[in-house]
Order: C-alpha cells, then structure tokens, then sequence
C-alpha cells in the first residue's frame, strides 16, 4: 500500500523492499500531515515565483534581499493581527 500510495501522490518508484518505517504513519493514521508537507510545498513554489518577478533571481542566490522580502512583504502586514 505505500509504494501504491508513494507512485500515486509523489509519482515515484519504489527505492527498496520495505517502505520507510517514519513514512508509515503518513498512509495510515496521520494522513493530513502528507498534505501539510504538500501545502508546503505549495507555498515555497508560490514565494520563489513572486520573489523571481520582483527581484529578478532566485532566493539562494540572494538571501539578504530574500530575508527582507519575508519580513517586509509576507510577514508584517500581518503582524500583529
């Protein structure tokens, strides 16, 4: 059932016999925190595009200017709520 599950939502092969003994819980009982790891995802991808159009490079190569766009721009107009 986890390779099943892995092929399906991460579109990838099987990489052993046995599946992960930390990812079990993932597929039984916890199956949300998954879908936390793919909102994350989901985030990052979104951050690094806006931060792309703005700053015309990616966050690795400009950390400083990545760090001020965080704070300036995704964290303080919420700050405090």
């Amino acid at each position: 059932m986890y390779w099943r599950n892995h092929k399906e939502a991460l579109n990838g092969q099987p990489f052993g016999t046995e599946p992960p003994w930390v990812c079990m819980i993932h597929f039984t009982t916890h199956p949300i925190y998954l879908h936390n790891y793919f909102m994350g995802d989901v985030t990052g991808e979104m951050l690094s595009k806006v931060f792309k159009q703005k700053y015309g490079g990616d966050m690795t190569d400009k950390p400083k200017e990545f760090g001020e766009f965080l704070t300036e721009q995704v964290i303080k107009p919420f700050w405090p709520l």
